[in-house]
């Protein structure tokens, strides 16, 4: 059975605002706690993939580097894949 809060008493009304605000606050409370995590791991995943692209060593990526540049000058001059 459901008491609508007009038949309640001054008081009871008034404990029954004061929690429907404190439930309004935990679930603010809560999104934003959930926001800052979901930030959070996206964060952790940008690190992780520096990580993994670091793994083999600096002087591999410069190489891989250095090759891709060097494909893609000879493209633009016409020249053929090596």
């Amino acid at each position: 059975m459901v008491i609508s809060p007009a038949s309640r008493s001054p008081a009871s009304r008034s404990v029954f605002s004061e929690g429907q605000q404190i439930r309004r606050l935990l679930v603010k409370r809560e999104q934003t706690l959930f926001m800052q995590v979901l930030m959070f791991s996206e964060y952790l995943e940008g690190l992780r993939g520096l990580t993994q692209y670091d793994a083999h060593g600096p002087e591999e990526d410069w190489k891989r580097l250095d090759e891709t540049e060097g494909q893609q000058q000879r493209a633009t001059r016409g020249e053929p894949r090596v």
